[in-house]
């Protein structure tokens, strides 16, 4: 199912703007994908691996990847956005969206930007993502866009004054939230419609916002930072969206973990009455469940080896993860 895709999403994920007046200004294509992102089956294991003792993980078959491995990002309508990446002069990444069973492969697009950070609209019709003009690290500037999904109409939403990363849609499809990653406007997030207009401060973190994760419900932003309390390992905070519209920065912000150890990579239950994320702070990262105001803490794979990347199904009954229990970053199914 789709949810697992997700997750292989986050084995490959790599790091990828203030008035916002629309503006398509970069060619796109729909051209097909050069040979290095042709998707090619790999070997699935058959051995089963256990996480012990609070739940059962059933290790997963790894999908087909591209080659070489590009950051792959998202899901909707049976399709896959992902980055490829060329070290060919100019280098630059590209966005490419490709079916779940790896046929037909679009080049969104092709500007010889390093381009980041895709993310499908809820009824699987566009991709929002991050253009950087530079690589990343040195001075670039993220500006949002968006594009549909064959790769016409492509949309600058943000004038590239603020640089932009990991853009998410709320659940409704009517807004973006993302996170600003250079100064001044480092840990800053923002919040627009989804056509760019209305562009809106809605909190200031100090730094570390990581990427943002909206409640089914489209009231709550759930983030780790470890900008409000203390300096890193970080906490996992929610913020409510219409209170920190209507209020000053950092209104209707609440801390849910609060501690000195690594909380972080938050993902809502389909119900949104409980949220999944990893913790070290019994001495492995692990995942853990809690309700959504921070009550009732449970380690759910108590193991040894990493565990991370967590991600529902869509009836809310189980949990895949990423873990290297065994040596290699493999997919792992559990009950929830």
């Amino acid at each position: 199912s789709l949810f697992l895709d997700v997750i292989v999403v986050g084995v490959f994920m790599a790091g990828c703007g203030s008035t916002a007046t629309p503006m398509a200004t970069r060619p796109a294509s729909a051209s097909p994908a050069p040979p290095s992102a042709t998707l090619v089956p790999s070997v699935a294991p058959s051995s089963l691996l256990s996480a012990t003792p609070t739940r059962t993980a059933t290790a997963i078959p790894p999908t087909p990847r591209p080659s070489p491995s590009p950051t792959l990002m998202g899901e909707g309508s049976g399709k896959i956005a992902y980055v490829s990446c060329s070290s060919s002069e100019p280098a630059s990444c590209e966005i490419y969206v490709v079916n779940a069973d790896g046929s037909n492969t679009i080049r969104l697009t092709n500007d010889n930007a390093w381009d980041c950070c895709p993310a499908w609209s809820p009824d699987g019709t566009k991709v929002v993502f991050v253009g950087n003009e530079v690589p990343p690290g040195q001075g670039a500037i993220g500006a949002i866009y968006v594009i549909d999904a064959d790769g016409s109409h492509l949309t600058q939403l943000t004038n590239g004054n603020i640089a932009g990363e990991n853009p998410v849609w709320s659940p409704d499809g009517t807004r973006i939230a993302f996170t600003a990653w250079a100064a001044p406007e480092l840990g800053i997030i923002y919040v627009m419609n989804a056509d760019g207009s209305q562009l809106t401060r809605l909190a200031g973190v100090a730094s570390g916002v990581n990427p943002l994760a909206w409640s089914p419900d489209g009231a709550r932003i759930a983030f780790e930072s470890h900008g409000y309390a203390h300096d890193p390992p970080s906490d996992i905070y929610v913020l409510n969206v219409e209170d920190a519209l209507q209020g000053t920065d950092g209104s209707g912000v609440t801390n849910l973990t609060d501690n000195l150890f690594y909380d972080g990579m938050p993902t809502w239950s389909p119900d949104g009455t409980t949220i999944a994320f990893v913790s070290d702070r019994d001495g492995e990262t692990e995942i853990y469940v809690m309700n959504a105001d921070g009550s009732q803490l449970t380690n759910l794979t108590n193991t040894s080896g990493g565990d991370r990347m967590p991600a529902w199904s869509p009836d809310g009954t189980k949990i895949a993860f990423v873990s290297d229990r065994d040596g290699n970053a493999g997919i792992y199914l559990m009950n929830a």
